[in-house]
């Protein structure tokens, strides 16, 4: 799912109290030439036309609330939940509270693109406010150009934005598709606000600059009763995304972002490094401990927007960002004995350099000892004052042990 909050326009909303369970009335045909005439705009700005008109619906945060509850929730949901245990990001893979993430989806989300069904959904009051003058308005606008954007790549680059199902989330090729969707949509919606200023974001001298003032000030999500790592994982793409898309647009024009969206195979390595050449990204295996009581539950890439976000546990974003930019390939491996038995995790990341890889190490020193100070049931070997954990370098590898 395509999701636009705080983060999509290029103004700061007001937080107000939803209004459950109330739909105010939305004129169907005014609704229906503000997207079209929106529609023309993200045309002009993204140099593509649409092939059809964009359906809208309009939803009560009820709607919203009712449709996230399932959404996510596939067979591969346990185990990146039990990979996300393994790497010490959670103590249990009960994170993942459905209600809580529908709740806030249902508080924050502005509107959404829902592939499946081809519709842009707005939410009540975003609808409502489509026709208004000043910063409500051009909020809500904004909300629906970052939308459009995902509608047109869904309409050229249909095998992007349509994924299987059942596809893991906490997976490099996942990470890049989100943060490459979202990026693109997000760098749509700054320009079209500065245009409402009478100004240009692209193709000026201070395009990053002004990048990264908006991610300073920037809010993605701001609920609290959902697991810090998922709200994470869930903001990181936009900033990451819309970094790494803005570089690659000053560098190319949107000829290189429609190649990155036409380009499967893409890491987010190369996401986010589009100046590196392509041989510098390298195969990895991480080999299972051989043991017949362990059984491989999953094996697979986590690339660098992963990296980042462990780093970022213990130092800060922007400071992470620098540090996991060594990653130069990387293969996971998380074996588990029977039933709800305990873990193993392997996780061998190739670096630019030896000094890469020891400023990696570095880095996360302070993880390891939270990781022994607070201790680590789940794998497999802990028991009271024992966690069996190491993140060593060898040349230009590292390699993270979890589980004995």
């Amino acid at each position: 799912m395509l999701v636009c909050t705080q983060a999509c326009g290029g103004t700061q909303r007001v937080r107000e109290e939803p209004r459950r369970g109330v739909s105010r009335a939305v004129s169907e045909a005014s609704l229906r030439a503000s997207v079209l005439a929106l529609s023309r705009e993200v045309e002009s700005i993204r140099g593509l036309r649409f092939v059809r008109p964009v359906q809208t619906r309009v939803d009560r945060a009820q709607d919203t609330r009712a449709h996230f509850e399932t959404e996510g929730q596939t067979a591969n949901e346990r185990l990146d939940a039990l990979l996300a245990v393994g790497l010490g990001l959670t103590r249990t893979e009960l994170h993942r509270d459905h209600d809580a993430f529908a709740r806030m989806m249902a508080s924050e989300a502005q509107g959404y693109y829902d592939p499946h069904e081809a519709v842009l959904v707005l939410s009540d009051d975003d609808a409502t406010r489509l026709q208004e003058l000043g910063p409500r308005g051009t909020d809500a606008r904004a909300t629906v150009v970052h939308e459009l954007v995902h509608a047109l790549q869904h309409q050229h680059y249909r095998a992007r934005v349509e994924v299987d199902e059942d596809a893991p989330a906490m997976d490099d090729r996942a990470d890049t598709r989100l943060a490459l969707l979202e990026g693109d949509a997000t760098l749509v919606a700054l320009e079209w606000a500065a245009r409402q200023q009478g100004r240009r974001l692209l193709g000026t001298e201070d395009l990053e600059p002004r990048i990264a003032r908006w991610l300073e000030r920037a809010m993605v999500l701001t609920e609290h009763d959902v697991e810090p790592y998922l709200l994470d994982a869930l903001e990181l793409p936009y900033h990451a995304g819309v970094r790494a898309v803005a570089q690659m647009q000053a560098r190319g024009g949107w000829d290189a972002v429609n190649r990155a969206l036409a380009d499967s195979a893409l890491s987010s390595g190369a996401l986010m490094h589009a100046d590196r050449e392509q041989s510098v990204w390298q195969s990895v295996s991480a080999q299972p401990v051989s043991d017949p009581a362990l059984r491989v539950l999953t094996e697979r890439t986590l690339g660098e927007i992963e990296l980042r976000l462990l780093v970022s546990q213990v130092v800060r974003d922007e400071r992470a960002g620098v540090i996991a930019g060594v990653w130069r390939g990387d293969r996971v491996t998380l074996q588990g004995t029977e039933g709800e038995g305990a873990l193993v995790l392997r996780w061998v990341i190739a670096c630019e350099s030896p000094e890469g890889a020891r400023g990696l190490v570095a880095a996360l020193e302070p993880m390891v000892a939270r990781w022994r100070r607070q201790g680590c049931p789940r794998m497999r070997g802990a028991r009271e004052g024992l966690c069996p954990v190491s993140i060593v370098a060898t040349e230009a590898t590292v390699r993270v042990s979890r589980g004995e």
